[in-house]
């Protein structure tokens, strides 16, 4: 269970290369897919006891060697009121305005181990780079959050935020 795929040659195990090597259906069920020299192979299975996998999806793996927690025993809090934060900062972009788009963009980040937001990045677009664009300087503006904590230590963790536009 080391390979991530290289290439993919049916929509199905796309879908499951997409994330990792593993994908993690249930609290129980799991499927895998790996690069052989005969194609790709893929399997589901069930476990009966907790399995902890290196890259299964409690944990991230960035290039610079961080571990990202998908999931903390402690999740990361905003300091305060999140939606006043995002009712007094957000401007709907004038353009999108004009042309009377709506959507909602989802920005994924990093609350890390000290409270500071990085890393962010549109994770589903709105459809419309203006909006993407306005919901990725919100989040840099934010100040910091309480960190998100595993076995008791503060950790790097990743907050998704969708960001909703709708015109009256």
């Amino acid at each position: 269970m080391t390979s991530i795929l290289a290439y993919i040659t049916t929509p199905q195990l796309a879908r499951i290369a997409a994330v990792c090597s593993l994908l993690i259906i249930g609290p129980s069920t799991g499927v895998f897919a790996q690069q052989t020299s005969k194609g790709i192979k893929s399997s589901s299975y069930q476990y009966k006891q907790k399995v902890n996998f290196t890259n299964s999806t409690q944990t991230s793996i960035l290039p610079d060697g961080r571990t990202i927690f998908n999931k903390a025993d402690k999740m990361p809090e905003y300091k305060g009121d999140l939606t006043q934060f995002l009712v007094s900062n957000l401007k709907y972009p004038e353009e999108a305005r004009k042309q009377k788009i709506q959507g909602r963009a989802v920005v994924k980040f990093i609350v890390n181990s000290d409270g500071r937001v990085s890393d962010a990045f549109v994770k589903k677009s709105s459809g419309n780079a203006l909006l993407d664009a306005e919901a990725l300087r919100v989040t840099g503006l934010m100040p910091d959050w309480n960190p998100g904590t595993h076995e008791g230590h503060p950790v790097d963790v990743y907050v998704q935020l969708p960001v909703s536009y709708q015109l009256d």
